[in-house]
Order: structure tokens, then C-alpha cells, then sequence
């Protein structure tokens, strides 16, 4: 994962309300990645700021809870 990627949440039924909202629709839209932190080799810290379609504010997100739609070259 890298910043410009096109990302969405991944539809987790263990964490059926896992979006910063808790709105199930949420995981319809799609985001950009702004900023990407990693520590370690995208380890169980890694996450990434998302700017949301219709959202103003970015979102930070761990990179398990995204699925890169379309990865940026």
C-alpha cells in the first residue's frame, strides 16, 4: 500500500461496524490514501490516512481493514 492508492474498507463480519461512522454502507465508498505510516514490513501497525468520497476529514485506517482497489504505478 502506497499513498495515492484507491482503497476501500474491507467488509469484515467479525467487525461488522469497524469504519470510523459504524455505518454499514460505508463500505461501499471509496478513498484515496493520503499518508501511509509503516513500522516494520507493513506489520500489525502499518495504517494509513484515507480521504473518503463525501467526507471533508481524512480517516486513519489499519492497512488490514483496506483492500487497494487500484494501485497507484
Amino acid at each position: 500500500m502506497q499513498v495515492g492508492d484507491l482503497v476501500k474498507l474491507i467488509n469484515n463480519p467479525c467487525q461488522p461496524f469497524a469504519s470510523a461512522t459504524g455505518h454499514p454502507k460505508d463500505f461501499e465508498r471509496v478513498g484515496l490514501v493520503i499518508k501511509f505510516t509503516c513500522h516494520g514490513e507493513n506489520g500489525p501497525l502499518a495504517s494509513g490516512w484515507v480521504q473518503w468520497a463525501g467526507n471533508m476529514d481524512w480517516d486513519c485506517e489499519f492497512i488490514e481493514d483496506l483492500e487497494v482497489i487500484s494501485a497507484t504505478k
